[in-house]
């Protein structure tokens, strides 16, 4: 996720392409996670955004204990 924001503020990555951006980065199982859960979101009505993304993912990745 660091490396992530890293580059998006280093090329000055316009916000409604960040999070296109990161859903490139993504690899493997995280990318059938975000499938799923942008659905979800999509459904209720939530905003899908980079910064829900990032709170998702931290919260799924990252749990505090």
């Amino acid at each position: 996720m660091r490396d992530i924001e890293r580059i998006l503020k280093a090329t000055q990555c316009p916000e409604e392409t960040k999070l296109s951006y990161a859903m490139y980065m993504l690899t493997k199982d995280v990318v059938f996670w975000w499938i799923n859960i942008r659905q979800m979101m999509e459904e209720r009505g939530e905003n899908v955004n980079c910064e829900s993304f990032k709170v998702r993912f931290l919260e799924e990745y990252f749990r505090q204990c």
